[in-house]
């Protein structure tokens, strides 16, 4: 990277990290074409850590990239008098 690439990807941190996102614990995406600057994967992972503390088997979604079926429920017959 040149100088003024790696200015770019530190300011552009600098701003990222003076931010919040909108759930505390996740932090807010970015990606620069210039200098392939991104925090991606990091963002996944605690995305994931989210997803599956507050979601249950739900947050696998993000981690699998496949939606998580449910079992079926098993309805009982319903009893009339």
């Amino acid at each position: 990277m040149t100088g003024n690439q790696n200015k770019i990807r530190d300011n552009i941190i600098k701003l990222t990290n003076s931010r919040t996102s909108s759930i505390p614990d996740l932090p807010i995406s970015y990606y620069t074409k210039e200098n392939d600057c991104c925090n991606l994967a990091d963002f996944f992972k605690k995305l994931s850590i989210y997803a599956l503390r507050h979601f249950g088997e739900l947050g696998h979604v993000v981690e699998l990239l496949v939606y998580w079926e449910p079992p079926p429920i098993d309805m009982p017959e319903p009893e009339y008098s």
